[in-house]
């Protein structure tokens, strides 16, 4: 039975906007390739299609398949090039270095964007962003978190804004007070003394 098509109408949300179509997964796949395994040596051609694909959001994983290697190829050869920079020699292993950090501050660059564009944009997804800037790279974009504490030693939680950190103090002051006002009632009630009883016959 053929699907019944949709009209315009219906292909609107609430706000009256066109819906968007639902993205193909194969768009783009051209097959799984002819190469009979993985490239274990760098070459010329390979740095330009890393830096496209980490300039466009991909991971390392990714960038290293499309260029025809792997995600341990990619990373020693990009350990070889710092070392190569730490001793101020050039080599194709710097020229991948500076191609691959330069994709990578073109992309954060990106997402930076996105997260100002989010402020105004009811259509852009802050959280997307936020993510996105964690994983790439967590250094600068993650809250720190002290290790677990041990034995003895006091527990230190994730770091606090000024807020966050006033909001807790003055809730614990709160919880603070309660628990001391109850402390002092029931030493009250237990040092007064009983009331005298009535004289018989009189009601109160």
């Amino acid at each position: 039975m053929d699907r019944k098509r949709r009209s315009p109408e219906e292909d609107r949300d609430e706000d009256g906007e066109a819906a968007p179509e639902v993205p193909n997964p194969l768009e783009g796949w051209d097959g799984p390739g002819e190469k009979p395994g993985p490239e274990s040596t760098l070459k010329p051609e390979m740095i330009p299609i890393i830096a496209q694909e980490i300039a466009s959001g991909a991971t390392k994983r990714a960038a290293a398949a499309e260029a025809g290697t792997t995600e341990d190829c990619l990373g020693a050869w990009l350990k070889r090039g710092r070392e190569a920079a730490g001793k101020r020699k050039r080599s194709k292993y710097t020229r991948l270095l500076i191609a691959y950090e330069r994709a990578e501050a073109h992309h954060q660059r990106f997402l930076r964007k996105l997260g100002l564009q989010s402020v105004t944009d009811r259509h852009c997804n802050p959280r997307f962003v936020t993510y996105s800037l964690a994983v790439r790279d967590p250094k600068n974009w993650t809250i720190p978190k002290e290790p677990a504490a041990a034995r003895g030693q006091a527990v230190v939680g994730e770091l606090l804004t000024p807020a966050q950190a006033r909001a807790a103090l003055e809730e614990r002051l709160e919880r603070f007070l309660k628990v001391d006002d109850e402390r002092v009632k029931a030493e009250q009630d237990a040092s007064d003394p009983p009331p005298p009883p009535s004289p018989e016959g009189c009601h109160v």
